[in-house]
């Protein structure tokens, strides 16, 4: 991406189709997604490349917003675009997940949750305590992973470059209950190896290794293109708090393949593939489902947080589930997200 990026948002009022046939408003609109199509994407030799672009609903009731990256040219290339307003073909899900939430807070299980959903083919979207803010914990690596795969594309041979793990002894990383793998003091690892550590694993270890030597500009250019202005992950980014919607950014972008080249944002989501955090998502969902996914925890040693965002293939239709939970209890959480993870999928099938 080049210096001094700008993010901005274009809205497209409906009053457009009001005014434009609907035969009209669709030639328009198939025209904007072509000329997308070959002139808004890069590749990773730092041309352009032609990539299809997710349509929202035509005729949307609310209007839709156009994100785009400034900064180019001749060109602004576009991030994503969503509609203004929730989805009314999501209502039915939105209430079974709010009755949900409201037995788990009576119950005590949590204190709050929230809950973003999106589902990709009809660009449609909803959403349950959208304003709550949250500690992302370990869902600060996805960025991380951004950041890293955007300075792979402009230096070849980056993932197979190699960094020595010593960790200096005054040094203390963040406690971690849930962790699988990770990489030994004395031993040297390449770039894709700590990306696989820290991803699919969760490892601190290979997240602080990464955040070592990681270019600032782009890991702060991975913010401020995608609109949320937030610092950079590591120890100043400890106390920054994010709701669910602005967090599933990241997942969509990948998911679009609009920050990312195919290739890279095909890696990243590969790894987000392997995650072995088995809590959450993972008991929620059939035996067999295909996600992609995250998970987050925080805690103050009085109040506990735990959050897990991924793409999930619902009978091969895939949707963005982003859900942060808070409680007064470490073990109750997990089944929290489990219960939603399983009430999405079960509404999202009965569509």
């Amino acid at each position: 991406m080049p210096n001094a990026i700008i993010f901005n948002k274009i809205p497209v009022f409906k009053s457009f189709t009001k005014q434009v046939p609907l035969y009209g408003t669709f030639l328009a609109f198939f025209s904007g997604i072509v000329l997308s199509f070959f002139f808004f994407q890069r590749n990773s030799g730092g041309g352009l490349k032609a990539k299809p672009v997710e349509p929202a609903a035509i005729g949307s009731p609310c209007g839709i917003t156009v994100t785009r990256v400034f900064g180019y040219n001749y060109t602004k290339p576009l991030l994503y675009f969503d509609q203004n307003c929730e989805s009314a073909n999501l209502a039915t899900v939105k209430t079974a997940v709010g009755e949900l939430i409201r037995t788990f807070k009576e119950s005590g299980d949590i204190t709050s949750a929230s809950v973003y959903l999106r589902v990709f083919e009809q660009g449609e979207w909803t959403s349950l305590n959208e304003k709550e803010t949250y500690h992302p914990g370990s869902l600060y690596k996805v960025p991380v992973m951004i950041a890293w795969l955007q300075m792979a594309e402009n230096t070849p041979g980056l993932l197979d470059k190699e960094f020595l793990f010593e960790l200096p002894k005054d040094k203390v990383l963040n406690k971690q209950n849930y962790i699988s793998a990770s990489i030994e003091s004395g031993k040297k690892y390449t770039v894709r190896e700590l990306l696989r550590y820290m991803i699919s694993h969760s490892d601190n270890k290979a997240h602080w290794l990464l955040s070592k030597f990681i270019d600032v500009k782009v890991m702060d250019d991975v913010f401020l293109n995608l609109g949320l202005g937030l610092p950079m992950p590591g120890d100043k980014g400890s106390t920054v708090q994010v709701t669910a919607k602005n967090y599933s950014i990241f997942m969509k972008t990948l998911f679009n393949s609009s920050y990312l080249t195919p290739q890279y944002s095909e890696f990243a989501l590969s790894l987000l593939g392997d995650c072995s955090f088995k809590e959450g998502f993972a008991k929620g969902l059939p035996v067999g489902t295909k996600v992609a996914h995250k998970f987050g925890e925080w805690d103050n040693g009085q109040e506990f947080e735990l959050h897990e965002s991924g793409i999930v293939y619902i009978e091969n239709k895939p949707c963005l589930i982003t859900v942060m939970t808070r409680g007064t209890s470490r073990k109750k959480l997990p089944k929290v997200i489990a219960a939603i993870a399983k009430t999405i999928y079960e509404q999202m099938n009965g569509r």
